[in-house]
């Protein structure tokens, strides 16, 4: 077998290398590939050691077939989980030792999944992610974000368990496996920015520059800038940082077989925050106790230690559905002499959690001058739910008693929290404290051989007593079965009145080893309250085979391929076993119930096998794309995009069926009557290739621009989310095709701003001006509002160096007043004159006429930024900002009282110098759209309100 990466392991023929990428000038000069020809020893040394590591695999590859990296790594790495036990304040600890088995590291980003407990009521205290199945997710700090083979990590894990109960669980570990076909060799080398932006490549950038991979550190450059490391085939983007401002990033073209070279030009524009993780220790599961009246936070170190802040910097609270609506609300909060932070009155944050999702981000700077920053998202758990389970109608004494109930809160197709109760046995439960809406409620029993289950959407906060019934396969069919039929069908629609619900029931042949279910289920744009719930049961013991209640206003986006409105839906469900021996008949059942302000429909088929469906279809996970990664940058007409993403395509098909072609459709997401408006341009259109990645039954597919296009994508309504029409082709061994189509929903597209506006500092490869449509349009409007603007998001929102930026609501500008002798293409450059003529004002009470003279001129300059700082603010707040963050104190600036001098300075117009107050005679200003943040000395930075729909 033809192995490249053993045939082209060093020599890389420049024409592999996209001539865009190739280009040494313009936009691009900022990436330079370059091949062996032009490395020095040093480098070549350094990649061979790099692939002396990897031969014995390579070989083995060679001679066994190519393996594929895994993102469950459970053949790779072994698990030890140490024995819960239980602590203080209603939470038990564990430790969990995962091992690197393998001869390959494997990379960051490394997750422990926590598979639920078997014992109801303990849950994750603090997960990072939680899946669609309610398992929690803990992100994994790895040393320079590796696990090499042979090493081990060490993760505590925090339960909450109020009842405090003897209980196990298991784990599985997930990551990139760098195994020999999948990595290549980079070697990174850093400068800084030679303030040309023609000529960008300064001096190299020195020690210590971290080299951040998919948003983990991976390494740090050494004396001469450079540093050298494994990274997966498929990076497109690889990023520089050194604290507390300068960033950069590089675009990649990876060939596997190859080893490569970048180089990143650092510039002074972005904020390079300390590694930590915010926690507030009563917000479990995310929950906000609704009694609760104090908080503490802390931010906690990779090493899992407490993070000792010497200055809160800010703290700011924002609706986290919408990621909007900013409340400063640092004077709610205070330092412990601990170091964490305390919130002395929550009620500000009781109030938002309780009616959404709210978000607090607060940063803060350690005594050696590290500045961090973290979020945590909040909803207030404010409502005990109370339920009990109903039997069947026709089984009164069923036995109720030991059933587990689970609940599940969802916001904006996230999990939340999941809950466990016991039912007693008059059905009785009781689950823990839950936020007020969406709480998704299931059961499952198995009594005399039959199945029963339960299934249903509620608000607690309307009625938190409820109740949950039962249905057995009995139950659930309504009627009898047509022995004739070769399919179950249901078409529901209800516009007002009682909730509807319908059945229809088939039987399958024996010998069935497939049944298709498929279902479109819509509800009114403005229905959010309304309940869907379909079910398939099997045979008489009424055996689920599919069971999904859904509230339209969770929008789980990737899950059941929602919209607003819609769900298309396409299962495969295994009948093998059931209808082994005989005939096996099926019943498909929907309801439709829940408050409604319209009509809601479901349209469902639960037929024999069909040759191709399309199960799920999911944006794929680009770790340097920020803010929730669903966002498409849509390229001006002639132009395409550099950074590629792509869509991860879950098939089912028949045996011998080969794909031969996937279309992808870009639509605006809405409805007609009730119906999906399907794609009005076409963005892809292609066999299995480069742009249509076959694996069996995964397909991973490019949705985004490749080629130049002639389209004005503006012809869709650039403000309103958008989706994608996906359309699989297969043929069949005798020649006969069949198509599947699925939907990828909720994406936001990014748009560049308005040509014109005056810019400063170097451009980004692929592009730094994207922004949302409501920014473009208030771009429009309010030229006159900014100064020369830097960077807005990254193509499809890529991590430029800001912790925000990706949704295109946000962009920095340059200072309003300059001073003079400053770099206008540096914002640094004028923070640096700002300082010195501070720290000229002692010169005013000198009694040498030109030491005085002088010391007036900087009051003069200081007095002048002062006065430009709040006029512009002040036009921004006009202009309907959410948001200008600037300054609050900064580097290199001793002398200068109080690390948040520059507030005091731009609000009272006094400063400390060596102990001396100096006062400019400004008067007292504030701004409620002004917040004072660290690392925004050097620029400012302005965010406006989210996309209408948003």
């Amino acid at each position: 077998m033809h192995n490249p990466l053993v045939a082209h392991a060093c020599a890389a023929p420049p024409a592999t290398v996209p001539a865009a990428l190739r280009t040494a000038s313009g936009p691009l000069a900022r990436t330079v590939f370059r091949t062996v020809s032009r490395w020095s020893a040093a480098t070549v040394r350094r990649c061979l050691a790099l692939f002396a590591a990897l031969l014995p695999a390579l070989l083995l590859a060679a001679v066994g077939g190519t393996a594929h990296a895994l993102p469950d790594l459970a053949d790779h790495v072994a698990i030890a989980v140490d024995t819960p036990v239980p602590g203080t304040a209603n939470v038990s600890d564990s430790v969990v030792t995962v091992t690197n088995t393998s001869t390959m590291p494997i990379a960051a980003p490394f997750t422990l999944t926590i598979a639920r407990s078997m014992t109801p009521g303990v849950a994750v205290a603090y997960p990072t992610s939680l899946d669609h199945a309610g398992l929690a997710g803990i992100a994994v700090p790895l040393p320079l974000g590796v696990l090499e083979p042979g090493a081990q990590v060490s993760v505590p894990v925090r339960f909450a368990n109020p009842q405090r109960r003897q209980f196990t669980f298991e784990a599985r570990a997930t990551g990139t496996l760098l195994a020999p076909e999948t990595a290549v060799p980079l070697e990174v080398t850093v400068y800084h920015f030679s303030g040309d932006p023609a000529n960008p490549r300064g001096a190299p950038a020195g020690a210590g520059v971290g080299i951040v991979v998919d948003g983990v550190l991976r390494a740090r450059t050494d004396a001469n800038g450079r540093a050298a490391l494994l990274v997966p085939a498929t990076l497109q983007a690889i990023t520089a940082r050194l604290a507390p401002v300068s960033t950069g990033i590089a675009r990649l073209a990876l060939v596997p077989g190859m080893a490569h070279s970048t180089d990143i030009v650092l510039t002074d524009g972005g904020q390079v925050y300390a590694d930590a993780t915010l926690r507030f220790d009563a917000v479990m599961q995310s929950l906000l106790p609704a009694g609760q009246r104090t908080l503490t936070g802390r931010f906690i170190a990779p090493d899992g230690s407490t993070v000792r802040l010497a200055h809160l910097g800010s703290v700011e609270l924002r609706d986290a559905d919408r990621d909007d609506e900013d409340q400063n609300v640092t004077g709610k909060f205070v330092l412990n002499a601990d170091g964490t932070v305390y919130c002395r009155d929550t009620a500000v944050l009781q109030a938002r959690a309780a009616n959404g999702h709210a978000m607090v981000v607060v940063t803060g700077t350690d005594a050696l001058g590290n500045v961090y920053r973290g979020a945590v998202n909040m909803v207030q758990a404010s409502v005990v739910p109370k339920g009990m389970l109903a039997p069947p109608v026709a089984e009164p004494g069923l036995d109720l008693a030991g059933i587990t109930v689970t609940g599940t809160s969802t916001r904006k197709g996230k999990t939340v929290a999941v809950y466990t109760a016991v039912a007693d046995a008059a059905g009785n439960f009781t689950l823990p404290a839950a936020p007020q809406q969406g709480l998704s409620l299931s059961a499952h029993a198995v009594r005399n051989g039959r199945h029963y289950t339960a299934a249903s959407v509620i608000d607690p906060g309307r009625a938190a007593t409820f109740r949950l019934p039962l249905h057995g396969g009995a139950e659930l069919r309504r009627a009898q079965p047509d022995p004739d039929a070769t399919a179950a069908s249901i078409n529901i629609m209800r516009d007002w009145g009682d909730p509807d619900v319908n059945s229809s029931t088939m039987i399958v042949p024996r010998g069935t080893q497939h049944v298709t279910l498929s279902y479109l289920s819509s509800a009114a744009p403005d229905d959010m309250d309304a309940v869907r719930d379909v079910r398939v049961v099997a045979g008489p013991a009424g055996t689920p085979l599919y069971g999904a209640a859904h509230h339209y206003a969770s929008h789980p986006y990737d899950y059941a391929q929602a919209t607003y409105m819609s769900m298309l839906v396409a299962r495969q469900l295994d009948v093998a076993a059931l209808a082994a021996d005989g005939p096996l008949e099926l019943t498909l059942y929907a309801n439709l119930s829940g408050a409604w302000k319209g009509r809601q429909r479901i349209e469902a088929t639960l037929g024999a096998g069909t040759p191709l469906i399309l199960e799920s279809a999911t944006i794929g996970d680009d770790f340097h794309i920020t803010h929730g990664r669903r966002h498409i940058s849509m390229p001006e007409p002639g132009e395409a995009n550099l950074i590629q993403r792509r869509v991860r395509l879950a098939v089912r098909k028949s045996a011998g069926m080969e794909i031969t072609n996937v279309k992808v459709d870009l639509a605006n997401q809405y409805m007609a009557e009730y119906e999906l408006n399907y794609g009005l341009l076409t963005v892809l259109d292609a066999p299995p290739g480069p742009d249509v990645v076959v694996d069996g039954s995964t397909i991973d597919t490019v949705v985004s621009f490749t080629a130049p296009h002639g389209h004005d994508l503006r012809a869709l309504d650039y403000r309103m989310v958008m989706h994608y029409q996906v359309t699989v082709t297969a043929r069949a061994p005798d020649g006969t095709e069949a198509k599947a189509t699925g939907l990828v929903t909720g994406i936001w597209p990014l748009w560049r701003a308005p040509a014109g506006l005056a810019r400063y500092g170097l451009r980004e490869a692929g592009g730094d001006d994207w922004v949302s449509g409501a920014t473009h349009d208030w771009l429009v409007a309010h030229a006159d509002a900014v100064t020369a603007i830097d960077d807005c998001a990254g193509e499809h929102g890529t991590d430029l160096g800001h912790p925000s930026h990706g949704s295109g609501n946000e962009f920095d500008m340059y200072h309003f007043y300059t001073f003079p002798g400053a770099d206008p293409e540096s914002g640094t450059s004028n923070y640096r004159q700002l300082v010195a003529r501070i720290l000229d004002l002692p010169l005013l009470r000198s009694s040498d006429p030109e030491q005085s003279a002088a010391g007036k001129a900087a009051a003069a300059q200081v007095q002048a930024w002062i006065r430009a700082s709040r006029s512009g603010i002040d036009k921004l707040y006009r202009a309907g900002v959410a948001q200008v963050g600037y300054i609050l104190g900064g580097p290199d600036a001793a002398g200068i009282g109080g690390m948040d001098w520059g507030y005091k300075l731009l609000t009272t117009g006094r400063v400390t110098v060596n102990g001396v107050v100096h006062d400019l005679g400004m008067g007292a200003w504030n701004n409620a759209v002004y917040y004072p943040l660290p690392n925004h000395h050097h620029h400012m930075h302005v965010a406006l309100r989210p996309d209408a729909w948003f």
